[in-house]
């Protein structure tokens, strides 16, 4: 008898822990195969065709079909979850395919391509800093191409402004070398390069950039002594002007570079003075102040060591006068004022020598409270022990020693021996004269 255990419809909710492990389940299927083949099931008994049709009576143990549906059910159930497994991951599939088609093959160039530029960009400043300018011009000029295949203004200035940087740094490192030519070159294709970082930013309209730009080439065209080409638009409509100015600065600047060089050489300060006095005159023409102060104070130093005092005094006077108010507040006027001071104390007017020292001082004072430098605190050690000079030799000792101690305590902390021994030597000086009788002054006594 062939024995076919129908089961049409499965219930899942009837799938809890149902399963039967094999050796039972066969034990099963023998017991109720016994059954079957003792009961006779009647041939007039109505067939349903959406019901199973169990045909045996309710005594004959379990019902085969319980079996069945719950191991068809969980058959069913992990088909059910292999489907939905399949359907979400051909979902995501599906998802994924309709967000490439918004980015087309040359939209991932594009990224591509970017991305290179950022890596290229990075590679140049690490070797930028480490001071391999070669290998940096060349990763920059990498990332230059990719700007200008992709089109990107902004970027491109950028990388045109920053090799013309790089070209300026490897000149000084050629200059280190000895190789004033290679030096040269260097400086001549940073200008080009600011030049086309100019005019791109120009038209970008970001003025901030083509300001540094213009500073960069103007600064460059100094150190070469040159005069830019006049097809050079540095500032819009005003170039003209300003390549007429910037040629007076390099001419001026020419004249002062010549000057120095014959004042340190000691045996030429007629011709010091001479170029000291162009580039004064073309100072003044130009409203230059700043150039103007240092020429003055410069002459002003060249007179001394010629022993020409009065001319000397004339000259720092002049450049003590440009400036007033707050914007005599710096440390170049400081200087002005102790080389005038010098100048007076050497003609023995020690009440203008003191009066210059003390403005010298609070400037230094001032100075050194917003912030404390090398500079600030050696002016305090300078002018504090000219001042107690000034006091000495007027035999005012006691005024004379808060000063020279105030010089004594900023020379030891520059370290600067020389000077710290020369004060205490002025100090032990003064000391010992106060305890001699004969040479007591009143303290409070005034320079006459």
């Amino acid at each position: 008898m062939v024995v076919d255990f129908i089961c049409d419809r499965v219930d899942i909710r009837t799938e809890k822990n149902t399963s039967l492990h094999s050796d039972d389940h066969k034990r099963f299927l023998e017991q109720r195969i016994v059954h079957l083949e003792q009961a006779q099931v009647p041939n007039n008994q109505p067939q349903c065709n959406d019901q199973p049709h169990r045909g045996a009576p309710m005594n004959l143990g379990p019902d085969p079909q319980d079996y069945g549906r719950a191991e068809r059910g969980q058959a069913e159930l992990r088909k059910k979850k292999t489907n939905h497994n399949v359907a979400s991951s051909s979902k995501k599939r599906t998802f994924t395919n309709k967000t490439l088609e918004h980015f087309p093959v040359a939209n991932f160039d594009f990224i591509k391509k970017e991305s290179n530029t950022h890596s290229e960009n990075i590679t140049g400043a690490r070797l930028h800093r480490s001071k391999h300018f070669a290998e940096a011009i060349g990763s920059y000029k990498s990332a230059l191409n990719i700007n200008i295949e992709l089109n990107r203004k902004e970027a491109m200035a950028n990388s045109y402004s920053t090799i013309g940087r790089v070209y300026q740094d490897k000149s000084e490192q050629s200059k280190v070398y000895r190789d004033q030519q290679a030096s040269t070159n260097e400086l001549y294709t940073a200008i080009n390069y600011y030049i086309k970082a100019m005019e791109l930013n120009r038209n970008l309209g970001r003025t901030g950039w083509v300001s540094e730009n213009c500073a960069q080439i103007k600064s460059i065209c100094r150190t070469l002594n040159i005069v830019p080409d006049p097809s050079i638009n540095f500032d819009g409509e005003n170039f003209d002007q300003d390549r007429i100015l910037l040629k007076q600065e390099i001419e001026a600047d020419s004249y002062s570079e010549t000057a120095i060089w014959y004042h340190v050489s000691e045996d030429h300060y007629d011709e010091a003075i001479s170029n000291y006095l162009n580039a004064r005159d073309i100072n003044s023409t130009r409203g230059f102040k700043e150039g103007m102060t240092s020429n003055y104070d410069h002459l002003g130093i060249a007179c001394q060591a010629i022993n020409e005092p009065e001319l000397a005094i004339g000259y720092f006077e002049n450049a003590s006068n440009l400036y007033t108010g707050d914007d005599r507040s710096t440390t170049s006027m400081a200087n002005i004022l102790r080389n005038l001071g010098s100048a007076y104390e050497s003609q023995e007017q020690l009440v203008n020598a003191l009066t210059a020292y003390m403005e010298a001082l609070q400037i230094n004072e001032k100075l050194n409270a917003v912030k404390s430098t090398v500079a600030t605190r050696e002016g305090l050690a300078a002018n504090n022990g000219n001042v107690g000079n000034i006091y000495n030799r007027k035999k005012l000792f006691l005024k004379a020693i808060p000063y020279y101690e105030k010089s004594l305590s900023f020379y030891s902390s520059l370290n600067m021996a020389t000077q710290t021994s020369k004060v205490q030597k002025l100090l032990n000086q003064v000391r010992t004269n106060i305890n001699r009788p004969e040479e007591i002054v009143d303290p409070m006594a005034k320079i006459e």
